[in-house]
């Protein structure tokens, strides 16, 4: 092949990455060029999924060798060359696999995953860590499933049952789109005849329906950093590789490909079913609108952000906290603190305003024409006229923020005495959150991709006596995954979180017998959770009695699939609709709740007492929204003898964060430092160190259900 002899050197070409990210707004593709602050560049969540990505890959790879490619290469041009060079040499031998070949088209530049040559027909295959449901049995070298294969329930994946890319999946496609239309063009300017090829488009996703092997367990990955001397936090520069390889001809039934040709050709050819919510490419197909991404990106057009403005400016990436070069201050000008407060209407997608109608845009028109002397608020606007569980919602926050005081509805002291007070005078109040983690590797041999494992709990136990909650003799029990039993099997952890939870809520507290009493938790989670347990305990094969786990399962969840059954009572579902507080912005999460009610003295006192390491330092007052996870210790002094410098240096990447383990993602990111000694860095942590760790864990699982009982006093106080 004769590459094309056009300099790319100078060239601002367009990448997957950056028209994908700018798939439903144009403008992003003028921020990201202009090199403004991204919030998915500082997203740990976002950094774990990427690691798991790259685990895929190396598996990948052990699966189908080949030629990979340096990807930090400081010569595009030549990376160019050398895969066009690597290509026709597969093509003229009718057999070959590339990795990460670089390719130039015009305006555009791909790096394709995986390129596999098999005669005249070559597959271009985007490796994504995305669960499918594939064959149990695990992969045929041979075949491609097609776009229509059925998930558990008969129903087809990535197109639906009209035909059309399900939204879930269009990013992915449009992502093979854009490297076979790259492809196709370098090939062409190359002088090959298309006409002489098949060329495949696939997505190579991991296989949920099958359980791993020694070889494609998380334990048989891990970080390769090719140059000691440059900072670990470039991730570019790093790999992950299978300590123990598979043995030649192995294929993992982890992996499926997916031949994505239709619903590929949808988007090529079909501007109705492109999908973006992208003002300017209403009536684009994919392949036109890369063309006017590529002139938008490279400065020769320009775009107007008003024409894009909407609703979905709430979760662009390049919506910071109001700090210079912010993305979003550019594009709403004067109007973007009050395009901020009003973002935080719940479940604002769907409001109807009153004045211009339903549909996205209602926010910009709102901002647009509403020229005050000050910020608009939800407080500013108007109810809508259908009434329904969102639009009540709706209205209770409006008049929440106009009146700054609590807004409940009339039926709230029936609905806390029906579904929060114990039906017998002597009872025992129960509150339980669980930590969990889900790796595209499994954790444990015979596991399945992204199964969930449970590997921490939290209870508080609140005797009442005459109906009357003994506050000052609340318990507090806790378990955590033994992070030294590196050979326990995820059945293994799934009994002993069975067992322990099984005594936290009913083993006596003061002298009370309330084994049959209400577990109360906050939102689906923990039903969920109880119920995967269940489910994987039945499937098991190994001769265990697990005859009392399953009647305690049971007990918490119902024997049936009724959401409403057992012992479980969503606290969520008493407030949501019920309650409305000025200060929790529109959001009925755990996280966005706990600091509003904390505005209260009362309340902000018992999370003390109930979680003695939530320090207070009195910087924020008393009717302001308090948020005790950021009281809790650093992480650098957690781990004592550590100097913070070392110790915040050591939290970059998807390492803990160094303020403290204070979410979700730092709790996951915390099991894989038990379980195996390294954070995804390069550091290794050291055994003194994993128990101080272990130690932060425990105070932030105990201050989640802590947060519980302060909002069922909080609602009993109200009602």
């Amino acid at each position: 092949m004769q590459p094309s002899d056009k300099s790319r050197g100078t060239q601002l070409l367009l990448s997957k990455s950056a028209f994908i990210a700018a798939y439903d707004c144009p403008v992003r593709l003028q921020h990201r060029r202009d090199k403004l602050p991204s919030s998915k560049s500082d997203d740990d969540f976002l950094k774990l999924l990427a690691d798991g990505g790259m685990q895929f890959e190396a598996l990948v790879r052990a699966t189908c060798p080949g030629k990979v490619f340096d990807r930090m290469t400081g010569n595009p041009s030549a990376a160019h060359v050398s895969s066009l060079d690597t290509l026709a040499e597969a093509i003229k031998s009718g057999t070959g696999t590339l990795h990460e070949p670089t390719f130039f088209a015009g305006p555009f530049r791909a790096r394709i995953d995986m390129l596999r040559v098999v005669g005249k027909r070559i597959e271009l295959c985007e490796i994504k860590a995305k669960s499918f449901a594939g064959p149990a049995e695990g992969w045929d070298d041979c075949q491609f499933l097609p776009s229509d294969y059925p998930d558990d329930n008969g129903d087809p994946q990535i197109v639906g049952k009209r035909g059309s890319v399900n939204s879930t999946w269009r990013p992915y496609v449009a992502d093979v789109a854009f490297q076979m239309l790259v492809l196709e063009r370098a090939l062409v300017e190359a002088g090959v005849d298309l006409d002489m090829l098949e060329i495949v488009p696939a997505l190579v996703l991991v296989n949920n329906r099958a359980a791993c092997s020694v070889f494609d367990a998380r334990t048989n990955a891990h970080y390769a950093v090719d140059d000691s001397s440059v900072d670990a936090d470039d991730r570019g520069l790093k790999e992950w590789r299978l300590r123990k390889p598979p043995p030649e001809g192995w294929r993992s039934p982890l992996i499926c490909i997916v031949d994505v040709t239709e619903p590929v050709l949808q988007l090529r050819t079909d501007a109705k079913k492109t999908g973006s919510r992208a003002a300017r490419w209403a009536d684009s197909t994919l392949d036109e609108m890369m063309e006017d991404a590529a002139r938008i990106y490279r400065g020769e057009q320009h775009i107007d952000p008003v024409d894009e403005r909407g609703w979905k400016c709430r979760d662009c990436e390049y919506r910071g906290n109001g700090q210079p070069e912010d993305g979003f201050d550019r594009c709403w000008g004067i109007g973007s603190e009050s395009a901020r407060n009003l973002t935080t209407l719940y479940y604002g997608g769907s409001y109807s305003d009153p004045r211009f109608g339903d549909g996205q845009r209602w926010l910009h028109q709102r901002v647009d024409s509403d020229l005050i002397d000050r910020p608009l608020t939800v407080a500013d606007l108007e109810e809508e006229v259908d009434v329904t569980a969102r639009t009540r919602c709706r209205a209770m926050q409006m008049q929440a923020e106009r009146s700054g005081e609590v807004v409940t509805v009339d039926e709230l002291p029936h609905l806390v005495q029906q579904r929060l007070h114990p039906r017998m005078p002597d009872s025992v109040l129960w509150f339980i959150d669980f930590e969990t983690t889900a790796s595209c590797l499994p954790h444990f041999v015979g596991d399945r991709p992204y199964q969930v494992v449970p590997f921490q709990f939290s209870c508080h136990a609140v005797p009442v006596r005459s109906g009357v909650p003994q506050w000052d003799k609340t318990e507090h029990r806790e378990w955590l995954f033994d992070h030294a039993d590196l050979s326990a099997t995820g059945l293994d952890i799934d009994r002993v979180f069975t067992d322990r939870l099984m005594q936290a809520v009913t083993h006596p507290i003061g002298g009370l017998e309330a084994s049959d009493s209400a577990v109360f938790h906050w939102a689906t989670h923990e039903r969920t959770v109880l119920g995967f347990v269940r489910t994987r305990l039945m499937a098991a094969s190994d001769g265990v009695d697990d005859t009392a786990r399953f009647a305690f399962l049971d007990s918490m969840i119902g024997s049936g699939d009724d959401s409403q059954g057992g012992r479980l009572i969503d606290m969520l579902k008493v407030a949501e609709g019920n309650v409305f507080h000025p200060l929790q912005r529109g959001r009925y999460s755990i996280k966005q709740l706990r600091p509003a009610i904390c505005a209260d003295a009362d309340i902000r006192d018992m999370l003390k007492t109930l979680v003695d390491d939530a320090r207070d330092d009195g910087s924020v007052r008393i009717g302001d929204a308090w948020d005790p996870y950021k009281c809790l210790p650093p992480v650098c002094e957690i781990l004592s003898g550590t100097s913070t410098d070392v110790a915040a240096t050591s939290s970059k990447g998807t390492a803990l964060n160094a303020e403290s383990v204070s979410s979700g993602t730092d709790a996951m990111q915390a099991f894989i430092v038990l379980r195996y000694g390294e954070d995804g860095t390069g550091r290794v942590w050291n055994t003194h160190e994993k128990e101080q760790l272990r130690e932060a864990l425990l105070v932030y699982c105990k201050l989640d259900t802590a947060a519980m009982v302060a909002v069922w006093r909080w609602l009993d106080g109200l009602a």
